[in-house]
């Protein structure tokens, strides 16, 4: 008989292998593609874990198999897709209440991006990616959006940045205390720094009241989330992020709880969606007239 696919172990196997190979620099692997990961067939961006998952890639543009065909397109011979994951609800009868339960199952399926196929409809997606947007608007727009999120944000060269939830504050240095780096302009390490506090930022009570846990792997944990906020913030505004100075402090830590916690990785991607998701509101909200990079 045919062993179960434990679906859990197999992407936390995947994000522990990046995590190892890239070591100190294991954001950078899915901040490259310069965009969300979506679907242009169905127009639906990637979230969660399956946003961790494509972005290892460094493509942007992902369908099915049969959604690729159904526009005209060929997986081309030989190419492996990736694998992601959905949650399928089925309905069970509770013989003790008498109602229907819904019961959410976690499913995998396989995508191919858009350098793995051929086609006119793929020819003209590459083209118009290709056209892109100006540093100058990207700047603008960063600026835009971490101004319009109303988070209390200090620029100081004294000491490392932080959110100090006693003050519902943000500090970070100011931008000419970053230098560049061969991944990221000065620019880009500010805002990529900027964006890691704001998830932290988002934790508190009065929002998503997510930092209740003091302990060490609770603070671990957090950071985690923070990181992959970081990284889904920099995928929207096009930013090419560089890797936070106390990164390797965590790494190990992360490895290990993800070794001892195949749903960690799982549950922090949640948590970090949902925490871009609350600062994507606050920033691209009607009364701002902002819209995200991706509309622009």
């Amino acid at each position: 008989m045919k062993a179960k696919r434990d679906i859990y172990q197999d992407v936390t196997n995947k994000v522990i292998e990046q995590m190892e190979s890239a070591k100190t620099s294991w954001v950078n692997p899915m901040i490259q593609s310069g965009g969300v990961p979506m679907n242009p067939t169905t127009g639906k961006k990637y979230n969660g874990i399956n946003r961790l998952l494509l972005g290892f890639t460094g493509a942007r543009y992902f369908a099915s198999y049969k959604q690729w065909e159904a526009k005209g397109c060929q997986v081309q011979r030989g190419e492996r897709g990736t694998g992601i994951v959905f949650y399928k609800v089925f309905q069970k009868h509770d013989k003790a209440t008498g109602e229907e339960v819904k019961i959410p199952v976690l499913r995998s399926y396989t995508v191919f991006s858009i350098s793995q196929v051929k086609g006119d409809y793929a020819d003209e997606l590459l083209a118009s990616e290709q056209e892109g947007v100006t540093e100058t608007d990207r700047d603008t727009l960063a600026d835009e959006y971490i101004k319009n999120t109303g988070a209390t944000i200090i620029e100081a060269f004294e000491g490392k940045a932080f959110y100090r939830p006693s003050t519902d504050s943000i500090q970070v240095p100011p931008l000419n205390g970053f230098k560049a780096t061969p991944t990221s302009t000065a620019k880009e390490c500010y805002y990529s720094t900027v964006f890691h506090e704001l998830t932290h930022w988002t934790g508190a009570k009065s929002r998503l009241d997510r930092l209740d846990d003091k302990s060490r792997d609770g603070y671990a944990y957090e950071e985690l989330i923070a990181e992959l906020g970081a990284a889904y913030q920099c995928q929207t505004l096009k930013v090419s992020a560089e890797t936070r100075e106390d990164h390797a402090h965590y790494l190990n830590s992360w490895i290990a709880a993800l070794k001892n916690d195949k749903r960690l990785i799982h549950k922090a991607a949640a948590q970090a969606q949902k925490a871009v998701d609350y600062l994507e509101g606050l920033a691209y909200n009607d009364q701002n007239g902002l819209e995200s990079i991706e509309a622009a």
